[in-house]
């Protein structure tokens, strides 16, 4: 019972990261809109866990306050505790929300702990 209170206490950081990530991926930026294709390479470079292509998405402000070493160590971190296996996104929709640079990605995560997750 421990064990997975902790395990589900700590996702939270793993699902705060993603939104993040998201949010600031779209932002980076008429076939489809830059915040898609943002979002699309995002997603890609995380599915094959590629951590520098993801870094390189991020708008300049936020390469300022996290450096390339400590995004790497957040990303593995969340997966580690999220007990992750696998990792797949389906192709970018947007908006999001009311933000038109918001754009909403669905993602299957398969782990150990929590089985097959979809959001």
């Amino acid at each position: 019972m421990e064990r997975r209170r902790r395990l589900l206490t700590r996702t939270l950081p793993l699902a705060i990261i993603a939104v993040i990530a998201f949010v600031l991926g779209a932002a980076a930026g008429k076939e489809e809109p830059p915040e898609k294709q943002a979002a699309a390479r995002f997603a890609t470079a995380w599915g094959e866990r590629d951590f520098t292509a993801m870094y390189a998405e991020l708008n300049p402000a936020s390469r300022r306050t996290t450096s390339e070493a400590e995004f790497r160590a957040a990303y593995r971190e969340a997966a580690g505790v999220a007990t992750l296996r696998a990792l797949a996104f389906n192709s970018p929709q947007g908006p999001a929300g009311e933000d038109p640079k918001e754009v909403a990605v669905a993602a299957t995560a398969e782990t150990v702990a929590f089985g097959i997750v979809e959001e």
